[in-house]
Protein backbone atom coordinates (compact mmCIF):
# COMPACT_ATOMS: atom_id res chain seq x y z
CA UNK A 1 0.00 0.00 0.00
CA UNK A 2 2.70 2.23 0.89
CA UNK A 3 4.28 1.99 -2.89
CA UNK A 4 0.76 2.98 -3.91
CA UNK A 5 0.94 5.96 -1.76
CA UNK A 6 4.45 7.17 -3.16
CA UNK A 7 2.85 6.73 -7.10
CA UNK A 8 -0.56 9.43 -5.79
CA UNK A 9 2.35 11.44 -4.23
CA UNK A 10 4.53 11.54 -7.19
CA UNK A 11 1.51 12.44 -9.32
CA UNK A 12 0.49 15.71 -7.40
CA UNK A 13 2.03 19.25 -8.02
CA UNK A 14 4.43 20.56 -4.87
CA UNK A 15 3.35 22.24 -2.33
CA UNK A 16 6.43 24.38 -0.51
CA UNK A 17 3.71 25.93 2.34
CA UNK A 18 2.46 22.76 3.51
CA UNK A 19 6.12 21.02 3.13
CA UNK A 20 7.45 23.83 5.34
CA UNK A 21 4.97 24.01 8.00
CA UNK A 22 5.25 19.84 7.96
CA UNK A 23 8.91 20.39 8.82
CA UNK A 24 8.30 23.18 11.69
CA UNK A 25 5.95 21.41 13.29
CA UNK A 26 7.40 17.84 12.87
CA UNK A 27 10.98 19.35 14.33
CA UNK A 28 9.09 21.04 17.04
CA UNK A 29 7.57 17.38 18.17
CA UNK A 30 10.78 15.77 17.80
CA UNK A 31 12.85 18.41 20.05
CA UNK A 32 11.37 16.21 22.90
CA UNK A 33 13.84 14.08 25.18
CA UNK A 34 12.52 10.65 24.62
CA UNK A 35 13.05 10.82 20.52
CA UNK A 36 16.67 11.54 20.64
CA UNK A 37 17.45 8.92 18.50
CA UNK A 38 15.34 10.26 15.62
CA UNK A 39 15.60 12.83 12.97
CA UNK A 40 13.59 13.97 10.69
CA UNK A 41 15.05 12.79 6.66
CA UNK A 42 12.74 14.26 4.34
CA UNK A 43 9.66 15.85 3.89
CA UNK A 44 7.70 16.05 0.69
CA UNK A 45 4.39 17.68 0.48
CA UNK A 46 1.70 17.57 -2.30
CA UNK A 47 -1.44 19.23 -3.32
CA UNK A 48 -3.06 16.80 -0.83
CA UNK A 49 -0.56 13.62 0.08
CA UNK A 50 2.68 14.80 2.47
CA UNK A 51 5.13 12.19 2.90
CA UNK A 52 7.24 12.35 5.92
CA UNK A 53 10.47 10.25 6.48
CA UNK A 54 12.22 9.62 9.56
CA UNK A 55 15.58 8.62 10.57
CA UNK A 56 16.46 6.33 13.50
CA UNK A 57 19.41 5.30 15.36
CA UNK A 58 18.09 2.22 16.55
CA UNK A 59 15.14 -0.22 16.55
CA UNK A 60 14.66 1.04 20.23
CA UNK A 61 14.23 4.60 18.36
CA UNK A 62 12.12 3.56 16.15
CA UNK A 63 9.42 1.85 18.26
CA UNK A 64 9.19 4.70 21.11
CA UNK A 65 8.38 6.46 17.20
CA UNK A 66 5.33 4.39 16.49
CA UNK A 67 4.61 3.94 20.32
CA UNK A 68 4.36 7.75 20.48
CA UNK A 69 1.46 10.51 20.31
CA UNK A 70 4.16 11.59 17.42
CA UNK A 71 2.03 9.60 15.28
CA UNK A 72 -1.59 10.65 15.64
CA UNK A 73 -1.07 13.46 18.30
CA UNK A 74 0.64 15.48 15.66
CA UNK A 75 -0.89 17.64 13.33
CA UNK A 76 -1.49 15.00 10.56
CA UNK A 77 -3.86 13.16 13.16
CA UNK A 78 -5.07 9.95 12.66
CA UNK A 79 -5.42 10.18 9.05
CA UNK A 80 -2.01 8.93 8.07
CA UNK A 81 -0.38 5.63 7.26
CA UNK A 82 2.85 4.40 7.49
CA UNK A 83 5.61 1.63 8.77
CA UNK A 84 8.94 1.06 8.65
CA UNK A 85 11.58 1.73 6.67
CA UNK A 86 15.21 0.99 5.46
CA UNK A 87 16.72 4.09 4.90
CA UNK A 88 19.34 4.14 1.61
CA UNK A 89 22.21 4.42 4.18
CA UNK A 90 21.19 1.52 5.74
CA UNK A 91 19.73 2.90 9.03
CA UNK A 92 16.57 2.07 10.55
CA UNK A 93 13.57 4.56 9.43
CA UNK A 94 10.23 4.87 9.22
CA UNK A 95 7.98 6.73 6.54
CA UNK A 96 4.20 8.07 7.91
CA UNK A 97 2.03 9.53 4.57
CA UNK A 98 -0.37 11.60 5.58
CA UNK A 99 -3.41 14.14 3.90
CA UNK A 100 -4.90 17.30 4.98
CA UNK A 101 -7.15 16.96 7.69
CA UNK A 102 -10.18 15.94 6.78
CA UNK A 103 -8.99 14.82 3.04
CA UNK A 104 -9.82 11.00 2.72
CA UNK A 105 -8.87 11.46 -0.88
CA UNK A 106 -5.55 9.80 -1.33
CA UNK A 107 -6.39 6.86 0.43
CA UNK A 108 -9.34 6.51 -1.08
CA UNK A 109 -7.26 6.79 -4.49
CA UNK A 110 -4.80 3.67 -3.23
CA UNK A 111 -8.00 2.09 -2.36
CA UNK A 112 -9.42 1.88 -5.66
CA UNK A 113 -5.77 1.25 -7.37
CA UNK A 114 -5.24 -1.70 -4.89
CA UNK A 115 -9.07 -3.29 -5.83
CA UNK A 116 -8.60 -2.76 -9.83
CA UNK A 117 -5.36 -4.41 -9.06
CA UNK A 118 -6.30 -6.99 -7.38
CA UNK A 119 -9.76 -7.98 -9.57
CA UNK A 120 -7.57 -7.44 -12.92
CA UNK A 121 -4.96 -10.23 -11.64
CA UNK A 122 -7.69 -12.61 -10.48
CA UNK A 123 -9.43 -12.13 -13.89
CA UNK A 124 -5.99 -13.06 -15.07
CA UNK A 125 -5.66 -16.11 -13.15
CA UNK A 126 -9.27 -16.86 -14.58
CA UNK A 127 -8.49 -16.67 -18.22
CA UNK A 128 -5.33 -19.01 -17.73
CA UNK A 129 -7.28 -21.32 -16.15
CA UNK A 130 -9.32 -21.87 -18.25
CA UNK A 131 -7.21 -22.67 -21.52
Amino acid sequence: MLEHLERVLRAQAPNAAWTDATVDDARRLLDEPRFVGTLLAEVDCRSSLCKMVLAHSDADARREFWNSDFVIGGPWGLQSLGGPKRLRDGRAGSVLFFAHKGDLRPFQQVARSLRDETEARSRTRSEKTRY
